[in-house]
């Protein structure tokens, strides 16, 4: 079965790098579903970025009383960014800003879904100009949405699509029926 859902209009500031929808689940439950994309051509880029992000939480917040929202999308960052282990240009080994911006999603009161399926890290892009394995996709639910079921799925058949691996994700007592 198919869901039902509302497209939410963002303010302006974040439009193109932010898109929203409303899901109205069977159980009475919404969850407001932001995909994000990593623009990288903000400067500085973890500042801004992590701004539009609580911009884009506290507007939904505030003007919508969302309870609950997923944040999920190509990020184009990656903790492992500060031990700068090929060169990126976002990030100085030592200055540890990546993890900061990580933190701060944290801090607003998100849980990061990808490190408690896989603790360590897993590969969710592939560069064709590098072999680092980045786990540059990410999926974080706010406090109080049960943990999802997370699976990266990277096959032979979906590498043709895209350079970015699926997140799928299975939420529990929410369906459309």
């Amino acid at each position: 079965p198919s869901l039902d859902y509302e497209l939410i209009k963002m303010p302006k500031e974040l439009s193109g790098a932010f898109v929203c929808c409303k899901v109205q689940f069977k159980n009475s439950a919404e969850i407001f579903f932001i995909s994000i994309y990593g623009d990288l051509d903000f400067d500085p880029f973890f500042s801004v970025f992590a701004g539009q992000i609580a911009l884009a939480v506290t507007y939904l917040r505030t003007t919508l009383q969302a309870e609950h929202i997923v944040l999920a999308g190509d990020f184009n960052a990656d903790r492992r960014m500060d031990d700068n282990p090929t060169g990126t240009r976002f990030s100085r080994r030592g200055e540890r800003v990546t993890n900061l911006f990580f933190d701060s999603i944290l801090n607003i009161g998100f849980v990061d879904c990808l490190k408690i399926a896989y603790p360590e890290f897993v590969q969710t892009h592939k560069n064709n100009r590098s072999n680092y394995p980045w786990q540059i996709d990410h999926l974080f639910i706010s406090e109080g949405l049960p943990i999802p079921k997370i699976e990266v799925r990277n096959s032979n058949e979906l590498n043709g699509l895209s350079d970015h691996y699926p997140i799928i994700a299975d939420f529990p007592n929410f369906s459309a029926e």
